[in-house]
């Protein structure tokens, strides 16, 4: 049910990035105090050269470039130590997680486990990350203090992710054949069978969502209740962000000449608002929610004018 404290879209700001680095992004993520973003691109013309570059969210500003590697490609990123640092992982065999230093542009140190990392999650105190691998079928709580494994989740099929609530309590771990979540004893709470991708915890660690690819739908979940909620929305894009509290998900999506962003009620289904951009030969990327501001980036590219940002933000009444 709507509310006078329901977020709703107000306006969006486009600003232009004069970048004109060519190539393609996969991943995209926000620091913590959503000030800074990053996002990885590839210049296929320099031998598949993989980057990270991180821009500022104020004025689309790159302030670093990070990773300059060639014939790998980044798995999984994340900012760390007050947003000064950045853990990144490569598809290299066996890669280590190393940690860049985002001011200084540098690799200070890496974490190795010595096994093949597909990706991870850093827990909300900063102190444990789930490293999953997905050859090992395995998830490793390990200390990033005592440099040690503290438990280890073993799964009977593949494992491609995992996800911490934002209470710390509870890891969400998505394999081959269903998503399931485990207490800080590892104890299974809660599963559900299907080919499930992307993890979203909701602000108070109640509701989890997740996307389900062959039905194409994005499941809710209060997977702490007795009576447990199932609540399904049905979306052909996987180009997604939901909101804090996992109560409106905006999409972007491609129609004959635009591309169109909407922003809808999870639990009812209800269209609050839309915003068309004609493609002008504009490529869509990943889309980014940035907490702090309760807002959503928008990044498009073309050769010609590098890369291009929508700010689109959500305000309460």
């Amino acid at each position: 049910m709507l509310t006078k404290h329901l977020l709703l879209f107000l306006f969006a700001l486009t600003l232009c990035a004069t970048s004109k680095l060519s190539g393609d992004d996969r991943k995209i993520v926000s620091a913590n105090n959503g000030k800074i973003f990053a996002f990885e691109s590839f210049d296929f013309a320099n031998g598949l050269s993989s980057s990270v570059f991180v821009y500022s969210t104020a004025d689309f500003r790159k302030v670093a470039q990070l990773s300059s590697s060639n014939d790998y490609w980044i798995e999984k990123m994340l900012f760390y130590n007050d947003d000064k640092e950045m853990l990144i992982l490569t598809n290299r065999e066996k890669s280590p997680i190393e940690i860049w230093n985002v001011s200084d542009q540098r690799l200070v140190g890496e974490i190795n486990l010595k096994l093949d990392c597909s990706t991870f999650d850093l827990s909300p105190d900063k102190s444990t990350l789930a490293i999953c691998s997905t050859e090992s079928k395995v998830v490793l709580l390990y200390s990033i203090k005592t440099k040690s494994v503290l438990s280890k989740i073993t799964l009977a099929t593949n494992v491609y992710e995992a996800k911490f609530s934002e209470c710390g309590r509870y890891l969400a771990v998505i394999s081959d054949t269903e998503v399931a979540i485990y207490d800080s004893k590892s104890k299974l709470l809660f599963s559900k069978k299907g080919n499930f991708t992307d993890l979203h915890f909701s602000s108070d660690s109640k509701y989890i969502c997740s996307y389900e690819i062959d039905d194409k739908k994005l499941f809710k979940w209060d997977f702490l209740s007795k009576d447990l909620q199932n609540i399904q929305y049905s979306l052909s894009t996987r180009n997604y962000v939901v909101n804090a509290d996992l109560s409106i998900v905006a999409f972007s999506d491609s129609r004959s000449d635009i591309h169109v962003m909407h922003f809808v009620q999870i639990d009812s289904g209800k269209n609050l608002n839309m915003a068309d951009l004609p493609k002008n030969n504009l490529h869509q990327l990943q889309l980014l929610y940035i907490r702090s501001s309760n807002s959503v980036i928008r990044p498009m590219c073309s050769l010609k004018t590098g890369f291009t940002f929508e700010h689109y933000y959500f305000k309460r009444k």
